[in-house]
């Protein structure tokens, strides 16, 4: 279940996405608490490091679970396309892990 040791079979993967998602929605919140803010640029690496750590472990995640189904890392790359990376975010659910001999 840990990404940063293990690869991720589709449950980890589910869970760890949901978590993500929280993530996101705790960014936005960040972000609409502090646009209104009158100090300039104060939150400004508060929500680049929100962002960075969010970007860094959807990537380790997503690699992670292509190590499980037995496809190559390099498709990790098609997650900066914006239609690509959803669909293979959701095509990733449904790809079997690969039979351990």
């Amino acid at each position: 279940m840990n990404p940063f040791t293990t690869s991720l079979n589709r449950t980890s993967y589910l869970l760890w996405s949901v978590l993500l998602i929280i993530w996101v929605i705790g960014y936005g919140i960040l972000i609409d608490a502090t646009k209104s803010n009158h100090t300039g640029t104060y939150w400004l690496p508060l929500r680049i490091m929100w962002g960075v750590v969010f970007i860094g472990v959807s990537l380790l995640v997503l690699v992670r679970r292509l190590q499980n189904s037995g496809l190559s890392v390099w498709l990790v790359l098609l997650s900066v396309l914006p239609l690509a990376g959803s669909l293979l975010w959701l095509v990733m659910f449904f790809v079997p892990s690969k039979e351990l001999a």
